[in-house]
């Protein structure tokens, strides 16, 4: 087929999703963060896993630190995915989007009307 359909030969992917583990420095205290990230294959210049010299300096190196807003995130990332609340989160906040839409309408019309009808009675009395 052509470039970019989904059939036999098709360059369409569908990202997987995986959980990695990472430790990190925070507060002093060495923690375990997991996230879920989107695997979408092998690239090219992606550095593979660290070999030699490169894990020896790493282990000596020791975690990355991360800062408080980082911390927070993965945190309420977590207790997200622990409550079972991003569907819900991601539905609501779409419906809140769509009621305040509404709602300016509504207003951007009264305001027209308001006006107009400013418009017409100043209009009879001159």
């Amino acid at each position: 087929g052509k470039a970019g359909e989904g059939g036999p030969g098709g360059g369409l992917r569908v990202p997987r999703k995986r959980t990695v583990t990472e430790t990190r420095k925070f507060a002093g205290q060495s923690i375990e963060v997991t996230r879920t990230v989107e695997d979408s294959g092998p690239t090219p210049n992606a550095p593979g896993p660290a070999t030699g010299l490169d894990k020896v300096l790493g282990e000596i190196a020791g975690p990355k630190a991360i800062s408080t807003v980082q911390k927070s995130s993965i945190d309420w990332d977590n207790f997200k995915d622990a409550q079972g609340l991003g569907d819900e989160l991601a539905t609501a906040t779409k419906d809140g989007y769509i009621t305040r839409q509404d709602f300016l309408q509504r207003v951007d019309l009264r305001e027209y009307e308001n006006e107009r009808a400013a418009r017409m009675g100043a209009g009879k009395r001159t």
